[in-house]
């Protein structure tokens, strides 16, 4: 099969290319972890130290089963029903470690650190389940 990232007269250049950007993403992403670790190892959230940003305990790890579509409660917010929903929502945002995206004591990151992309997607998750409407059964 010819591999069609390398042609005889480009002597691997556009592998090569494709080959460092890619080592210059992990090393991006790298930076923005240790810069993440540094950051949750300097603060406190809600009582207890993160150490790294593969513990279960850092607010902005996403676990595989964590998805766009996920139902986090029962409940369907109509309107009449604010506290119960509310209740709900905050007690399984708790339950998954993200509650301070939503009471404010995860603070948002400027958009020039490196934090930033990690914390939007796990803002936009949450923001997700959120606004994910829920079928009574």
């Amino acid at each position: 099969m010819k591999n069609l990232n390398v042609t005889p007269d480009d002597g691997g250049s556009v592998a090569r290319s494709t080959r460092n950007s890619m080592i210059a993403e992990d090393l991006e992403v790298a930076r923005a972890q240790q810069q993440l670790n540094r950051r949750f190892e300097a603060s406190e959230v809600r009582g207890s130290m993160l150490k790294n940003t593969d513990s279960f305990d850092n607010p902005l790890v996403l676990h595989s089963s964590d998805h766009p579509g996920l139902t986090i409660v029962s409940h369907i917010l109509d309107g009449t029903n604010y506290n119960s929903w509310s209740i709900a929502m905050k007690i399984s945002l708790d339950a998954k470690n993200k509650l301070g995206l939503v009471d404010g004591s995860l603070l948002r990151p400027s958009e020039d650190d490196l934090s930033f992309r990690i914390w939007s997607r796990c803002n936009s998750m949450v923001k997700s389940w959120i606004l994910k409407p829920t079928r009574i059964l």
